[in-house]
Order: C-alpha cells, then structure tokens, then sequence
C-alpha cells in the first residue's frame, strides 16, 4: 500500500470507488458537498463486506479511514487541474467535465455523431425497434453496452454486429476497435446489433 493511505475499504476497492466518486461529480454542474461523496463511495464499496459484526468504534473508524482515502484519492485529479477541491466540497472543472465525458465514450464539440437503428430480427408485430445516437469514436464494447441499456437488455440475448453487410463481424471487441475505423472498409454502413428472440 502506498504511504498515507489507510487500512480503508476504498483502498482495497479503489476501482469501484473511484468509479463512484467520479460519477457524482459528473452528474452535477455545481458542487459536490465532500459529505456526499464519502457517502456516495461508502455505499459502493461496503455492500461488498460483512460489517454487522463491527462495533460502532470499529466501524466509525473504518469510515473515517475512508473519508481519509478519498482525500488521498482526489489529490491527483486536483494536481491534474480535474477537480477543484476547497473543505467543504469538490467539482469537476471545464477540463475534468470535458475528459470525464470522453472517458465516458461522450463526444467533444465538433465530434461527429451518428444516429443508429437497432431492430430485433424476426420480429415484425409489433416491430422492435431504438434509435440511437452515438458519438462516431464510441468503442464497440460501449456501444453494446449502451445498446444494452436501451432495449432494457441484461445482457443475455445472443447478438452479432453487422458491418457493410457482413455478419458477425466485430463479434467481439477490443479497447482500440471503434465504429468509426472499422477494418478494411472506407465507407462503413452504420453498425447493427441484431439480436433474436
């Protein structure tokens, strides 16, 4: 463990607190009170542990190592000039906004953005149908995902992306594999994900 950080849960689940920290602070425009962001990483890493058992002073200073970590934890986005922290509260600035959408598969200003039809196959009454709209750079693992969320999926039907008419192409991806540099084609049809029953 690096020094200065403390016997938290957050140290053990920095991963998934930090992914919560991050998002409160993107939902927001204004300030985040530092309260809520010990709540809101609390209630993301302690469900993965058995605290019922702790004493109240055990578990107070189990909290308190917390609060502790998410200092240490926002120190490299503030050296970053990402977050902008005082004693009472911490926000994103213009530039942790901006890369925290990008991170998020979110488009810059000027970046193009497409408009996708995703239709379950052999399905016609009544037809099931989303349009989505999607930043061109989106990686094909974000775009399933978002695909996902749309239909309401849990991420258990069978599917297949089709790309300029060739099916079960990009069946899988890769962190560098997006929409919009598809391989060995120039004009891409737009990508489907069918899906059947």
């Amino acid at each position: 463990m690096r020094t200065g950080w403390l016997e938290s849960l957050l140290s053990h689940e920095y991963g998934r607190g930090l992914r919560a920290l991050q998002q409160r602070l993107y939902a927001t425009t204004v300030p985040v009170p530092l309260s809520d962001l010990y709540e809101v990483v609390w209630q993301a890493v302690s469900p993965l542990y058995v605290l019922d058992d702790l004493s109240p002073d055990r578990l107070g200073h189990l909290r308190t190592a917390n609060d502790h970590d998410i200092q240490r934890a926002l120190t490299a986005p503030v050296s970053l000039g990402a977050v902008h922290l005082t004693d009472e509260c911490a926000e994103l600035t213009a530039d942790g906004r901006t890369e925290t959408a990008r991170m998020r598969g979110g488009p810059e200003p000027g970046d193009a953005v497409l408009r996708i039809l995703v239709e379950l196959a052999d399905v016609d009454d009544p037809p099931v149908w989303r349009q989505l709209l999607v930043p061109a750079a989106i990686r094909l693992d974000r775009l399933h995902s978002v695909i996902q969320d749309a239909m309401g999926w849990q991420n258990c039907h069978m599917h297949a992306f089709t790309i300029d008419g060739v099916p079960g192409s990009w069946r899988t991806s890769t962190p560098n594999t997006s929409v919009a540099a598809p391989p060995e084609s120039t004009a891409p049809e737009r990508p489907r994900e069918e899906a059947g029953r």
